[in-house]
């Protein structure tokens, strides 16, 4: 009769085991994040071996040690820092070295106790499940405190919940890089489309005006007394071709952020505005420019690079492009700026030109830009100088000069961290 109640309850035992490795099987399916899906496996764990605490947690980058991912010390005091680091030593150093379940049942009078932060709890007893992915050992369920020994019966059930941790792990880590890959896809897809279309629709006009003003070249070419006019449509078309030219630079220039990135140095900002001003200044030598060049400072500087001065170029050519007066002025001011304890170096393009309408101040910067006939001619260069300030971890955004009235000109302003002084 003994025997026969000792085969129940093993039985049962056995029943209650096959049900915790199911439900452990169903929460992989279940859970996609990893965290959730670890903790209904630890608690799985705990109840298949009857440990008291443990903890789940995944090997640092570089291997050198474990980064927890929860603690459960079954309500006993611990006073130790959890933002301590938890290094591969003692025994889950062999389990990882392993990559096999190892437990000690005597664990505060062994050799790995001295491991062991002050104010830890007491371990009575100690198991370690590696969490074994493709041969290699990246995380590890620990149990302690079981009110009896651990047993090679613990060990081979932990050693199945840690399998499938692994396999939930692997999962998530999938899931992850399959979400970015189709967002990193949508991103390359939104951004061919939007340069396609920029491009087809900027070209389009570009061989429109060069195809007109050859036209007219034809007409005049039998008329002795109308060089100047030739002269003109000549130089019509020349500006058309440096269009092109300009504007396969900018897809050029877009490519080569989005493949490689941007490597960053220091950059002198005053320096930098000269070089553009002067830049502008020879591109237009027809037209009447005056730009004002403001700052107290001489020597401020980001982390940026080359294209610092496209940025600057950009919205210069565009003070002028789009702008009716005489005269085209432009008021750069150079400042310091701060927010939220970081400094930032604030750049100011006061122009008087066309204006930039409200609706349209957000888009410009963004692939929703609507080429109307007054501002068809901003898209790429402004999606460029966006692109460009976000990878100096900058901001820049565009108002009106007078606040009521955009058709007074517009104020660009550029924020951009000052570089620090321990990186001159």
């Amino acid at each position: 009769m003994t025997d026969l109640t000792e085969k129940e309850k093993q039985l049962k035992k056995q029943k209650e085991d096959i049900e915790e490795l199911l439900n452990a099987t169903k929460n992989i399916l279940k859970y996609q994040n990893f965290e959730t899906s670890a903790r209904e496996i630890f608690d799985s764990c705990k109840r298949v071996t009857g440990a008291k605490s443990g903890y789940v947690a995944l090997l640092s980058e570089d291997g050198s040690e474990n980064e927890l991912l929860f603690l459960d010390s079954g309500g006993l005091p611990c006073t130790v820092d959890p933002e301590l680091p938890m290094p591969i030593r003692g025994l889950r150093a062999e389990s990882y070295k392993s990559g096999k379940v190892v437990y000690d049942n005597s664990f505060m009078s062994s050799e790995y106790e001295k491991f062991l932060p002050k104010g830890h709890v007491i371990l009575r007893n100690v198991l370690f499940g590696p969490l074994n992915i493709e041969g290699e050992t990246v995380g590890i369920i620990g149990l302690a405190n079981k009110d009896s020994d651990f047993t090679e019966r613990d060990a081979k059930l932990v050693s199945g919940l840690s399998e499938l941790a692994a396999i939930s792990l692997y999962n998530s880590q999938m899931i992850t890089r399959l979400k970015i890959s189709e967002e990193n896809y949508k991103k390359a897809y939104q951004r061919s489309e939007l340069y396609k279309n920029i491009f087809a629709h900027d070209i389009s006009n570009i061989l429109q005006n060069v195809q007109s003003a050859t036209e007219l070249l034809d007409i005049y070419a039998s008329e002795a007394d109308d060089s100047k006019k030739r002269k003109e449509l000549i130089m019509l078309a020349q500006e058309q071709v440096e269009k092109g030219s300009k504007l396969i630079s900018d897809l050029l220039k877009f490519s080569e952020i989005e493949e490689k990135g941007l490597n960053l140095h220091k950059v002198n900002v005053c320096q930098k505005m000269r070089k553009a001003i002067e830049f502008v200044k020879r591109s237009y030598p027809e037209s009447s420019i005056n730009i004002n060049l403001k700052s107290k400072f001489e020597d401020l500087y980001i982390l940026g690079n080359h294209l610092l001065g496209e940025v600057f170029e950009n919205i210069l050519i565009n003070a002028v492009k789009y702008n009716e007066s005489t005269t085209k002025k432009i008021d750069v001011n150079i400042s310091k700026d701060k927010n939220n304890n970081e400094n930032f170096i604030k750049i100011e393009f006061i122009d008087n030109g066309i204006g930039i309408p409200d609706s349209l101040k957000e888009k410009i910067f963004n692939k929703t830009i609507e080429k109307d006939e007054e501002h068809k001619g901003l898209g790429l260069g402004l999606l460029l100088v966006k692109r460009i300030v976000d990878e100096y971890k900058g901001t820049i955004q565009v108002k009106n000069r007078v606040k009521e009235d955009y058709r007074k000109g517009s104020n660009f302003i550029i924020k951009l961290p000052e570089c620090e002084s321990s990186l001159l």
